[in-house]
């Protein structure tokens, strides 16, 4: 039998119930509890509804608001979440951000909202890579919030996108800094905002999102990592 630490991974069978594996850095470690059990089922509904939360509160303030990354993925090319996904992403841009840091927002019960350098909300462990985190308190599972920041290259053509960090590390296309990977994308490819699906509801993506995924994740994007040739 397999055995795994504990200090790395979350593995177990509970009452009969098949548990998923979740590597810790998925899972907001103030919310972690390791009596709880998930299975993937669990987990796909998890993700589901930090994304439809997320972006009920982003409409009810009028914060425009974008999917990202595996997320983005998982809409385009599943309409819902990718299989085996433990998070979800959405981005925003620094206006927004301002708002989230500076206002107070409502959050349903079961939720928490961490922003770096918040007035009202909660900063957990926020930092400026990922500035803004909303977490599945039962679960400890999250949707991060990336904080697309504007540019412009030598040509004067206007850019977007999150300082570098370590969370673009699988970035197929973007440039190696100090503090890790730059994903910076033309603004024409983020705006304007259009509708897609995401569980059978109404979420909003990019203007193009098959430039988007194609510079994230290569030409291959479309075909499952576990459908690929060896």
């Amino acid at each position: 039998a397999k055995t795994r630490d504990s200090t790395d991974e979350v593995d177990r069978t509970l009452e009969s119930k098949l548990c998923e594996t979740i590597q810790v850095h998925h899972i907001e470690t103030e919310f972690y509890k390791p009596e709880k059990c998930f299975s993937r089922t669990d987990i796909q509904k998890i993700i589901l509804e930090l994304v439809w939360t997320i972006s009920d509160v982003f409409v009810k303030h009028h914060i425009e608001y974008w999917l990202d990354s595996g997320t983005l993925l998982g809409s385009f090319r599943e309409k819902t979440v990718i299989p085996y996904d433990n998070d979800a992403d959405v981005g925003i841009a620094e206006d927004a951000y301002f708002r989230l840091r500076d206002e107070k927002f409502d959050i349903p019960p079961g939720y928490e909202l961490h922003v770096f350098e918040a007035k009202h909300h909660k900063r957990g462990n926020r930092d400026a890579a990922i500035p803004c985190r909303l977490i599945h308190t039962t679960s400890g599972m999250y949707v991060d919030i990336f904080v697309f920041v504007d540019s412009k290259t030598l040509e004067n053509q206007p850019m977007f996108g999150p300082i570098p960090s370590v969370s673009f590390g699988r970035c197929h296309h973007c440039s190696r800094r100090p503090s890790g990977k730059e994903f910076k994308i033309p603004k024409s490819w983020v705006y304007p905002l259009q509708l897609c699906e995401f569980g059978g509801r109404s979420v909003t993506c990019p203007a193009r999102p098959t430039y988007y995924l194609r510079y994230l994740f290569g030409p291959n994007y479309m075909t499952p990592y576990r459908k690929r040739p060896l």
